[in-house]
């Protein structure tokens, strides 16, 4: 989950940041190490965002294959009733033309 990624890279961030405050390494030393794990951090969070774009654009064309999928069955679900339908009369048309046999 792109939410629990983004909070776990802050929270690492944080961490390490409080650390270095801490340390005794210099001022540029500890610059320097700073904007190595902001870059690395910001890659992580272009990784993770990528991933989530790529689940979301495939989930949207599972959603639109479902959709058509759906569409195609409910073409199919109105053909079957029509057929359905035009037996019915055929087979009222059938038995009508049978009594009507019969009484002659």
């Amino acid at each position: 989950d792109l939410s629990q990624e983004i909070e776990s890279i802050l929270t690492v961030s944080l961490e390490k940041e409080w650390a270095s405050i801490h340390s005794s390494e210099s001022p540029s030393a500890r610059r320097k190490r700073l904007n190595l794990i902001e870059k690395a951090e910001f890659e992580r969070l272009t990784e993770a965002a990528a991933a989530a774009r790529a689940d979301a654009e495939r989930r949207i064309a599972d959603a639109e294959a479902k959709r058509a999928e759906a569409a195609e069955l409910r073409k199919v679900a109105k053909r079957l009733m029509e057929e359905r339908i035009l037996a019915s009369q055929a087979a009222a048309a059938a038995e009508t033309a049978e009594q009507e046999r019969r009484e002659e």
